[in-house]
């Protein structure tokens, strides 16, 4: 990777970047080397002081962030240029024989629906930068009848796809807990569009609901092709993607983060078990409120 000479007032550094793998070939570790030759006054060496850095996690995050970049342009520019060139569709209908009140409605859908995919984005964005700063998810508490939102939210889901099955299961008694209604909902959404987005069409989407240990569970469980070890690992890191590949699913990579940010805020936890070929489950656990304690 290159060599790089320093002038010093007393001597010269030079630092080295290589690449290092395990014995057993499995990982590679890219290692940062600085030395520094040290010199009399009369200019001779008299020692050399070396030092070694494992740099890796650091050029990781350079490149995942590198690729945020790019990827967060690409999927601003996306629905941007469709709502831009619809809404000149229907401000010169007549021009371009946009006439058919049908086809009308279809494009102010479109637009509808790619502004919300706007919103959603920026809204990750804003959360990120929350975050980034250290500050805490902001939450709005009230109680909300956990079962209701949960079926709310899949019924949106059900209602604009087909193609997907959704089995539900909540316990016959409604309960409530204090939350923040919009943001469980956010994470819900996050869960189901990543359920959608990873597993083939006529699979069935699980969404399991119950109480454990003064703890409502729930959990997300999806046919889709699963994840490896390492995926598993790595998947609540901010910007990063299982799928980085030109034809990737739409996304940031941010909201399984942005996600578990806001569960733990609610004093929550969120776990994932996945395995290649066998789909994946996430679960995540906010704690119960009796209504005598409730606010």
């Amino acid at each position: 990777m290159g060599k790089r000479y320093l002038d010093g007032h007393k001597g010269k550094k030079f630092e080295t970047a290589y690449r290092m793998t395990t014995k057993d070939g499995g990982h590679v570790h890219i290692l940062c080397r600085a030395e520094a030759v040290e010199f009399d006054e009369r200019d001779k060496p008299t020692r050399v002081v070396g030092t070694h850095m494992d740099i890796t996690r650091e050029r990781e995050l350079d490149q995942m962030k590198s690729e945020f970049i790019s990827t967060a342009a690409h999927e601003l520019r996306t629905p941007l240029t469709t709502v831009l060139g619809f809404a000149e569709l229907l401000l010169n209908k007549e021009e371009y024989g946009v006439t058919d009140p049908r086809r009308q409605q279809e494009l102010l859908e479109t637009i509808v629906h790619k502004a919300e995919r706007l919103e959603t984005i920026i809204s990750e964005l804003l959360d990120l930068s929350r975050i980034q700063a250290g500050h805490a998810i902001s939450l709005n508490m009230a109680k909300v009848d956990i079962c209701r939102l949960l079926e709310q939210v899949v019924a949106e889901y059900r209602g604009v796809t087909s193609a997907y099955r959704f089995q539900e299961s909540y316990p016959a008694e409604r309960m409530e807990i204090v939350a923040d209604e919009n943001k469980i909902e956010q994470v819900m959404e996050n869960l189901l569009s990543n359920a959608i987005k990873f597993s083939p069409k006529g699979s069935t989407i699980k969404i399991v609901g119950g109480v454990e240990k003064e703890r409502y569970n729930v959990q997300v469980k999806d046919e889709g092709r699963g994840m490896t070890a390492e995926q598993v690992e790595r998947v609540f890191d901010k910007f990063y993607r299982a799928d980085a590949s030109d034809t990737a699913k739409e996304g940031l990579g941010l909201g399984m983060s942005i996600a578990r940010e806001i569960v733990e805020a609610h004093g929550g936890e969120i776990h994932v078990k996945s395995a290649p070929g066998c789909g994946t489950s996430i679960t995540f656990t906010l704690p119960l409120t009796t209504r005598e304690t409730a606010r």
